[in-house]
């Protein structure tokens, strides 16, 4: 067994799926502090290992409900409340960042909309439906973009400076989504890194476990203007 990570005996045991122990485990990449990755390789297939200090019960409804709603999203094959674990299907190790070419991206970034189209389609249920977008949400959104701006710029030393004007302008900006009479089911980050292509060539969607009632516009700007491609 080739493990590059410290694991306890309570997650070996936990690994343990249908009578078969991985050979081998691998951390994935993640910007998530409290949540920890990790690619689990079987004698006859790959799994996802997913150790959460902060249990997400919401991840898991959320993804029974896309599972029934019929999106490509990873199937929970084991879960441990205790111990904060979770076992899930391999969504793919390839995202749509990892597309160079511009047309083959186009093509990719248009089955991403239509995948948003459907989602935006659903009736969503708790957790999902009893959450959304309000002020305070809003305002924590731009607040923290805020403070990150000003940690940038300290240490890259930028000179430009946002005028009063600006930051006026984004609160009533938040007012206005606020109280914008159309919410739809919001991924809230739908992009590149969270949009997995499996061995199929389908998109399999990661991360919605944060997913609230949102404008219609939110998750379509985060896709058209990825930031992080």
């Amino acid at each position: 067994m080739n493990i590059s990570i410290p694991l306890t005996d309570p997650e070996l045991k936990f690994l343990e799926f249908s009578g078969k122990l991985p050979q081998e485990i691998t951390p994935i990449v993640s910007e998530a502090s409290d949540r920890k990755y990790f690619r689990v390789v079987y004698p006859d297939r790959t799994l996802i290992l997913c150790k959460d200090l902060r249990f997400q019960h919401d991840f898991v409804e959320i993804a029974d409900f896309l599972s029934h709603e019929q999106f490509l999203v990873p199937e929970i094959l084991k879960k441990d409340l205790i111990h904060f674990l979770i076992l899930m299907t391999d969504g793919g190790e390839k995202d749509l960042t990892s597309i160079e070419d511009d047309l083959e991206y186009r093509d990719w970034l248009i089955k991403s909309i239509e995948i948003l189209v459907k989602l935006q389609k659903t009736n969503p249920i708790p957790p999902v439906s009893s959450r959304d977008f309000d002020l305070e949400k809003l305002d924590f959104e731009s607040n923290f973009t805020y403070s990150n701006y000003l940690k940038f710029k300290k240490e890259f030393q930028l000179k430009t400076q946002l005028r009063s004007e600006t930051k006026i302008f984004i609160e009533e900006c938040s007012a206005f989504l606020a109280e914008y009479p159309v919410k739809v089911f919001c991924h809230r980050d739908f992009h590149g890194r969270n949009l997995l292509i499996n061995s199929q060539n389908q998109i399999c969607m990661i991360d919605f476990q944060d997913a609230r009632m949102g404008t219609p516009f939110y998750d379509l700007a985060s896709i058209l203007y990825d930031a992080y491609r």
